[in-house]
């Protein structure tokens, strides 16, 4: 059996190996916590509240990652080495998972395997929230997207705490969570958008909805062949959460295949 340490250190040792600039990377406080927020849906996975690391003004990202078992790090690393960065902020995070993050769904065959509504949902993407309600104590959004043609409308998106958003705010979300708040007119976000809606794979996703609108609704467990929703409201968004986390067989069978990934770099496919 794998113990929590030696697993931390396998992945360390199998990242700096495959990436040169890998112990170098800093994240300031806005990136870790955006990080954070993208950890709270049920594909990503860490050992521990992310935040944690929010309290230094920088860390480095190989003190983070060894908190994270599934690949976010890689994908960051990646996209470090592609734009030539070493300090990442929440912009840098929020570009890296908008577009290669796209990518990352269209090589893990998540459409076929799963639905083209799963590509769509597990996107990070931008909109308006249209709707928000209190549910024991936590806010849930329906999000409104417009990508071309389409009207894309995300129902039961969890808003975490830290986030102080109200109908009519404009943010960014991932799988079932509002990740940040944004302005769509920002020039960042408009490029990031844009090219979201240029992208191949994702009108790929959205050509399967053969209406103007697309309703994805992470309550319903057939699209996602698992309880989106449910997993959210009851995963690290609660106070107790990781006091109660172990390392199950099937998180050790993710590790095992992150490992396998990361040192067959030439097949790796990057995801969270």
């Amino acid at each position: 059996m794998l113990e929590v340490e030696q697993i931390k250190d396998s992945l360390e040792k199998a990242r700096i190996i495959n990436f040169a600039n890998f112990s170098d990377l800093t994240l300031d406080k806005s990136a870790v916590l955006l990080l954070k927020n993208l950890f709270l849906n049920p594909d990503c996975v860490s050992l521990s509240d992310l935040g944690q690391f929010a309290k230094k003004a920088k860390v480095k990202l190989k003190e983070v990652a060894r908190e994270i078992i599934t690949a976010a790090p890689q994908t960051i690393a990646k996209f470090s080495q592609r734009r030539g960065l070493t300090d990442l902020t929440a912009s840098d995070i929020l570009e890296c998972f908008s577009l290669d993050h796209l990518t990352d769904i269209k090589n893990n065959k998540i459409a076929e395997f799963f639905s083209p509504g799963y590509a769509i949902g597990h996107s990070l993407l931008f909109g308006q929230i249209k709707d928000i309600r209190n549910t024991d104590n936590q806010k849930i959004a329906t999000i409104v997207s417009n990508y071309g043609k389409k009207e894309i409308i995300f129902k039961n998106v969890l808003v975490p705490a830290n986030l102080n958003v109200k109908k009519g705010s404009q943010v960014s979300y991932h799988f079932g969570v509002v990740v940040s708040i944004c302005q769509l007119d920002d020039i960042l976000t408009n490029n990031l958008k844009l090219k979201q809606a240029a992208d191949e794979n994702f009108n790929e996703w959205l050509s399967a909805y053969h209406t103007e609108k697309v309703i994805i609704d992470y309550y319903q467990e057939r699209v996602f062949q698992q309880k989106v929703f449910e997993k959210i409201i009851t995963g690290p968004v609660k106070k107790d959460y990781y006091k109660k986390q172990k390392i199950s067989e099937k998180k050790k069978e993710k590790i095992m295949n992150n490992l396998r990934k990361i040192k067959d770099n030439n097949k790796v496919i990057y995801s969270h």
